[in-house]
């Protein structure tokens, strides 16, 4: 999987714990992936 935003892209291994940047993203499927996302409102 693919994390893009406007400070960088970055590829996720499969495995991976990565924080998602507070602005505008997205997530691009390099192959078949399932994804899981946990948010946290303080």
């Amino acid at each position: 999987v693919r994390l893009t935003a406007a400070s960088g892209d970055a590829e996720l291994p499969s495995g991976a714990l990565y924080p998602i940047p507070q602005e505008r993203h997205g997530l691009l499927a390099l192959q078949d992936a399932v994804v899981l996302l946990t948010a946290v409102n303080d």
